[in-house]
């Protein structure tokens, strides 16, 4: 998320994924001297929800982030979407990375860590199914920690007003039941300088070929218009709203949605 936010923000990438505050950690010494560059991202849509996994061992005794006092952790990679995500979790229980041991692990060391017992429990924010959580659950028996209504009321008092409740749907990591978690629709970014007829285009394909989407990956089944418009950490590119407007979606948006004209 934090390199991507640098390539879009300097013209080096067209589009990606990104947060506001993957992008403010990894732009942090460009904005000194250029602060426009965070200003200067836009969404084209938002589309699947990328989702937290608390993932613990099935037979661990821990049953709350607070049991992970003391534990050791891995909490992504430093500037990540999922280790900026993590610090905010542990703040909204009134803890930091001091009260663990915390390992800034990619997605691959971290499944085979935890795998080998290296780790206690992993914490990552990303879309649903996760190849390696789903390959891992197939090695070793896996549990999830819930969130529910108020740890998404208590996020957005800490990060920008973007989550949501959700489930993990049954059967996607070995659950019998959905797991009710909390996530974040994932927001795709482009420069304020696209081009606006590609920019439109750009709105019309994910928002309408979703189907072709959802054979490449299950996510695509999360695209479409009624997931199109949860993006308020940047404003929508003025492209992209003429698309919801022609669509008739643009007016029915959720409260804190802006977007250029």
């Amino acid at each position: 998320y934090g390199e991507n936010a640098i390539m879009l923000a300097n013209k080096e990438a067209d589009i990606g994924t990104t947060s506001r505050s993957a992008a403010e950690a990894a732009l942090k010494d460009q904005l000194e001297k250029q602060p426009e560059l965070l200003d200067d991202l836009r969404f084209i849509s938002t589309a699947h929800q990328t989702v937290v996994h608390a993932v613990v061992p099935a037979n661990s005794e821990i049953e709350t982030i607070e049991d992970l006092k003391g534990k050791t952790v891995s909490v992504g990679e430093p500037g990540s979407g999922t280790e900026a995500t993590n610090r905010f979790i542990f703040e909204m229980y009134g803890m930091s990375y001091d009260d663990i041991n915390p390992q800034y692990l990619a997605f691959n060391e971290t499944t085979e860590q935890f795998q080998d017992g290296k780790i206690d429990a992993f914490i990552l924010t990303t879309m649903y199914p996760n190849p390696n959580i789903m390959s891992l659950s197939t090695q070793k028996d896996i549990r999830l920690l819930t969130f529910d209504q108020k740890d998404a009321d208590k996020l957005n008092e800490l990060y920008s007003g973007q989550f949501i409740t959700t489930e993990i749907p049954a059967d996607t990591y070995g659950n019998k039941e959905p797991i009710p978690t909390i996530g974040v629709p994932a927001g795709y970014v482009v420069h304020k300088d696209m081009d606006e007829k590609l920019a439109y285009e750009l709105a019309r394909i994910m928002n309408e070929h979703s189907d072709e989407i959802a054979r490449v990956h299950p996510a695509g089944e999360q695209w479409g218009l009624e997931n199109a418009l949860f993006g308020k950490e940047f404003k929508y590119h003025a492209g992209a709203v003429k698309y919801f407007k022609d669509v008739g979606v643009w007016d029915d948006r959720p409260n804190g949605v802006e977007g250029e004209e």
